[in-house]
């Protein structure tokens, strides 16, 4: 074998720079350049989410007004049982106002539907056809919001009295 003279020495060192070079670029910088990638993707995607939720968020102070009325009708103020409370008393305010004689009023169990709780109570009273009208009427009108699940009416059964049997169960949503 002969030997290496200077520029095939040259040409080897070159070839294993290069060698070097291209190690160090495969398993080094393409792995880096990969992950600046990645990361300048998640970045501009986080950017494109803030810019949505700015928007969104600026929305919600244009509208926010026009609903305040609403979240400060539908919102729970106090526990539930203050909250029963008030509920019973503005049906007895209702009934007061027409000369209503209420039986029997029974508050049922809170129920929970998704982000609301929902307050119901049944109650009894025998009225002519009018004064219901009129007691329905005070009860869905503003700031109430009554909902009427169930109602059930019947004739007395004296034949010459005007009176009715009725069963009401109403109910209203609050936000917690």
């Amino acid at each position: 074998m002969r030997p290496i003279n200077q520029r095939e020495k040259y040409f080897a060192a070159i070839v294993a720079a290069l060698l070097l070079v291209w190690g160090a670029v495969c398993l080094i910088a393409q792995p880096l350049w990969r992950e600046k990638e990645e990361v300048s993707r998640s970045i501009r995607g986080q950017q494109k989410q803030m810019a949505e939720s700015r928007q969104t968020i600026a929305k919600e102070k244009k509208f926010l007004p026009r609903y305040q009325f609403y979240w400060n009708a539908f919102k729970q103020k106090g526990t539930d049982e203050e909250t029963i409370s008030v509920f019973v008393s503005e049906i007895e305010k209702a009934a007061n106002q027409i000369d209503l004689r209420i039986m029997e009023l029974k508050p049922q169990k809170k129920e929970t539907r998704g982000l609301v709780s929902v307050y119901s109570l049944n109650l009894s009273f025998e009225s002519d056809y009018l004064k219901l009208l009129k007691f329905l009427d005070l009860l869905q009108q503003n700031p109430n919001f009554f909902d009427i699940e169930d109602c059930s009416i019947t004739k007395k059964a004296n034949k010459s009295s005007p009176e009715l049997q009725i069963d009401i169960k109403l109910s209203r949503i609050f936000i917690p």
